[in-house]
Order: structure tokens, then C-alpha cells, then sequence
């Protein structure tokens, strides 16, 4: 992953690239199976632009003085994104039921974005009730811009973004799981294999628009076809296509069809 250049495309998407550190308390042990999964994937090298800091800054214990410094390297490694994994092994001694502690642990994070400039980003766990969101007190998800769920089951990924402060939320991505070498690496839903990778433009716009309008229960072909702007010809040929590769699934019956992105396996 050249991170050289300013931007680049990821599956249609104008992404910019940037200096990422990455701040993780755990996991350690599987971090180089990780990069040398993603470098053969990918058949580049991770740069120096990409930093890994085994060490916990402590966004919660440190003094003031202390997180202080931590600021001043953070603002010496330039930084385009900062990732803590997780929240929870970077704010040791937190309360995460404490609206107090958490309004603490996300202040750090705000000094460092206003510091470094830097997007600032926490992976969070959920408790056992999914629809509850994330752990802990409700000042977490008050006090961020973002809230994504991150949702798997066999290889399947889902992403869905529960909070947005300037935009739409609810909006979902579809990533599989692919492996390589001894590690996985997060690829695009429909181009994750050798079979999809044969889809057509108008199958892509036809599957990420049933993703737009999916609903319990699935949607119907007249709404979905609405929303795709597809010649009706060429949206039947893609529905088609789409349930063959089992992409998607036909929830209803032959006569009254309602499709749904088809469920991870498992």
C-alpha cells in the first residue's frame, strides 16, 4: 500500500491516502501475519507511512502533563489518521458506564485531532445486545461526529454507519473476507472472488442499489428497479444474475418476490 501520491480509487470511491498510526493494546501477536497477508494481496509493500505503536498513550490515567507529551509526538509523526484498538486497552482504569470517565477519554481524543489534525477513530466493543449499539455510557456515541457497526458472520462484513453528524446515516457496505496466506483481508463484497469478479457495471449499480432500499422482509422488484435506473430489461438479466451467484435472495415467493442482500455464511 504506496502511500505516496494523494488520492486513489477503492472500488469507485475517491479515497485519500494518507500517514496512519495505529495505537494497539491488543492483538499484537497477529499484527505481522496481517501485513504480510494484505502485501501479497495487494503485491505492495506497507511503508513507513503506515506507524505501529505497541504502547498505550493512556487517553484516561495520564496526566495532564504526561498526555501532553503524547500530543507533541502524535504532532511530530504527522499523522493523516489515528486508530486506538480498542478503546477499552487505551483507557485502562476507564468506567464505561461513567458519563464522567468517557467524556474524559473522548476529550483526549479531541486534543489529538485538534493537535495533529488527524481523523481520530476508536474500535468499541458491542455488549451481547447488538441492538444496544456500543458498550457503556451514552455520552460515547453524543460525543462523537461518527458511529460506524462493524457486523460479521462467515465471511461476509457488513458496514453500516449508525451516526453521522453531516450526513446521511444508516447507509451499508458489503465487504467478504478473503483469505491469504495465513490472515485474512477485507475485499469488496462483489468483487471478493473469482466468479464475481465477472460481474458487469450494471450488476454492481443493480446489487448496491437493493442496499440503499433494503428493508425487513425485502424488497419488492418494482421499488427496487425504481431505484436502480436500470433499462427493466437489463435489471431482470442482473436480478438474475445476482441470485445465481447468490449475491442476493428472493425472500418471498415466484409470484411476489422480495429480495434481500443474501446472509453471510455460516
Amino acid at each position: 500500500m504506496q502511500l505516496t501520491t494523494s488520492q486513489w480509487m477503492i472500488d469507485g470511491k475517491r479515497t485519500d491516502k494518507g500517514r496512519v498510526l495505529y495505537v494497539y493494546g491488543e492483538g499484537g501477536s497477529g499484527l505481522g501475519r496481517r501485513v504480510s497477508a494484505h502485501e501479497e494481496h495487494y503485491g505492495q509493500p506497507i511503508t513507513d507511512a503506515f506507524i505501529w505503536q505497541p504502547s498505550s498513550p493512556d487517553l484516561y490515567r495520564a496526566t495532564d502533563a504526561d498526555f501532553a507529551e503524547v500530543v507533541k509526538v502524535a504532532v511530530d509523526l504527522k499523522p493523516d489518521l489515528i486508530w486506538f484498538d480498542t478503546l477499552a486497552k487505551n483507557a485502562v482504569g476507564a468506567e464505561e458506564n461513567s458519563a464522567r470517565d468517557m467524556t474524559i477519554v473522548v476529550d483526549r481524543m479531541e486534543q489529538l485531532r485538534r493537535a495533529t489534525g488527524a481523523t481520530v477513530c476508536a474500535i468499541h466493543h458491542t455488549g451481547k445486545d447488538l441492538s444496544a449499539g456500543m458498550r457503556g455510557s451514552n455520552s460515547l456515541i453524543g460525543n462523537v461526529d461518527t458511529n460506524v457497526m462493524c457486523e460479521g458472520a462467515g465471511d461476509r462484513l457488513t458496514i453500516t454507519v449508525t451516526k453521522q453528524k453531516n450526513g446521511p446515516k444508516d447507509t451499508k457496505t458489503h465487504f467478504r473476507m478473503k483469505k491469504v496466506g495465513e490472515s485474512l483481508v477485507v475485499v469488496d463484497a462483489v468483487l471478493g472472488d473469482a466468479e464475481s469478479d465477472e460481474l458487469l457495471d450494471s450488476d454492481r449499480k443493480a446489487l448496491a442499489s437493493l442496499s440503499e432500499v433494503e428493508v425487513p422482509g425485502g424488497t419488492t422488484s418494482t421499488v427496487w428497479l425504481e431505484v436502480s435506473e436500470l433499462p427493466k430489461s437489463t435489471f431482470y438479466r442482473c436480478v438474475k444474475k445476482l441470485l445465481d451467484q447468490k449475491l442476493v435472495t428472493n425472500v418471498g415467493t415466484e409470484t411476489r418476490p422480495r429480495y434481500v442482500i443474501s446472509p453471510s455464511p455460516t
